[in-house]
């Protein structure tokens, strides 16, 4: 694995891995988030967040502060920023963009509708992650996210973007409630979401415990 090419790296904890890195965010690509509701995905964000913004995450920007940009829809921006300020992160470097009307109604910014937008912001900071929270809220108006042939579209110049501004995408995703199938056919909604995602982090709840896991699912390194 190029060291360079990843936004987040972790140690090896397999004794016989020889100090060997786990890629788990890669740089220019997609990684999906996903998890049951209330396993903490958000939460993991926001520690990313920090990291990212003091550069203290173990990868490409390892002692290089960056900026994250976040689009969430689950959280009123009050709510993101203090849960960002006690993860410790540099709120300065966090930018949670909206679109204003010619009524002066906010509107959530999307990838299809708004790419010029998101292009123009990602280019214009020194972009660590953008992450969207969850990521199906922000494809577009009308996109049908059961369909692989409405989401890889839309996806697809996300990408692009990526590599051009050296920034990782992070969509955060839900599982159905089967039991049945492996982690990656659980994914909700089309099959382009796993598809089109360079890695795949699953978190969950260890009942026994109360410890969150968090666990590479797939990476295309």
């Amino acid at each position: 694995r190029r060291h360079a090419d990843w936004l987040w790296t972790t140690e090896q904890l397999d004794p016989y891995a020889c100090g060997v890195r786990a890629a788990m965010i890669p740089l220019h690509g997609l990684t999906t988030i996903a998890g049951r509701e209330q396993a903490a995905k958000s939460t993991l964000c926001w520690w990313l967040s920090a990291q990212i913004t003091h550069g203290l995450l173990p990868g490409h920007y390892a002692g290089q502060p960056r900026d994250v940009v976040i689009l969430a829809s689950e959280d009123s921006e009050t709510k993101i920023r203090r849960r960002l300020e006690a993860a410790g992160a540099d709120l300065d470097r966090v930018y949670l963009p909206s679109k204003t009307t010619p009524d002066g109604l906010i509107l959530p910014i999307s990838i299809r509708d708004d790419l010029d937008t998101l292009t123009d912001l990602l280019t214009g900071i020194e972009a660590g992650a953008v992450i969207f929270d969850p990521i199906k809220d922000f494809l577009g108006g009308g996109v049908n996210t059961d369909r692989e042939d409405e989401v890889r579209p839309v996806l697809t110049p996300l990408l692009k973007l990526t590599e051009e501004c050296g920034a990782a995408a992070i969509g955060l995703h839900h599982l159905n409630k089967s039991l049945k199938g492996d982690f990656l056919t659980r994914l909700t909604g089309s099959g382009a979401f796993k598809n089109v995602s360079r890695a795949v982090i699953g978190v969950a709840h260890d009942a026994t415990t109360g410890a969150r896991v968090v666990q590479l699912m797939k990476s295309n390194d």
